[in-house]
């Protein structure tokens, strides 16, 4: 199971821990047993008891799956531990993967998730269907830092809708919106760019950056 590390992303850290230290005592079973029963390490279990980490998207749909807990309740702290749970964890999964796609696929130009990118924006991609190929991409990947904090503000924007396949296509183009603003320019380019009233010529293999009153000479 992918897991990333504490972002920024405006949670008490403290909290959270001191919630899910809870959630460990309600199932009444020692650490390891808990994190067998969620497919991931004791070792992480530990870390996100210590405040160190906290868990991504699959993690806590795990967590509300396997032991019915309120994944509002554990992010924010309304509610009750087993409440019903206001998060829609589906949703919040796809976002995450979205953004982690759209991050690979433009900033790090990874030809991989630029095809994934594809089949997800074409509604191609089925996660369900078994490619060994894609399992192992999707298992290799892991989010950065800041992917949790990015899909946290996406998914808070999108909730004006319930409509599915809306939520979805639209969550999508704003994770590659985000990445396609933020994606690094060219030093040499940008300040090309802003030099106004020059143009560049090119002449066979060579270039010349000239004023708008140049003429080659004859």
């Amino acid at each position: 199971m992918k897991q990333v590390s504490l972002p920024e992303n405006g949670i008490d850290s403290d909290a959270f821990a001191a919630r899910f230290s809870l959630v460990i005592q309600h199932t009444k079973l020692n650490q390891s047993e808990f994190a067998r029963r969620l497919d991931t390490s004791a070792t992480f279990v530990g870390d996100v008891l210590r405040g160190l980490k906290k868990p991504g998207a699959e993690f806590l749909y795990q967590l509300n799956r396997v032991f019915s807990v309120s994944v509002d309740w554990l992010l924010t702290g309304k509610g009750t531990i087993h409440n019903a749970c206001k998060v829609d964890v589906e949703l919040m999964q796809a976002i995450s993967l979205q953004v982690l796609v759209a991050r690979l696929a433009i900033i790090e130009n990874d030809a991989t998730a630029q095809a994934l990118l594809t089949l997800i924006r074409e509604g191609l991609l089925d996660l369900k269907c078994s490619n060994p190929q894609m399992d192992a991409y999707l298992h290799r990947i892991r989010p950065d830092d800041s992917d949790w904090r990015i899909a946290i503000g996406i998914y808070n924007g999108h909730l004006w809708t319930d409509n599915p396949d809306f939520q979805r296509r639209n969550t999508l183009e704003a994770a590659i919106s985000y990445f396609e603003v933020n994606q690094p320019v060219s030093k040499l380019a940008s300040l090309v760019s802003k030099q106004a009233g020059f143009t560049q010529i090119n002449i066979g293999t060579s270039q010349r950056i000239a004023g708008r009153d140049f003429h080659e000479g004859k």
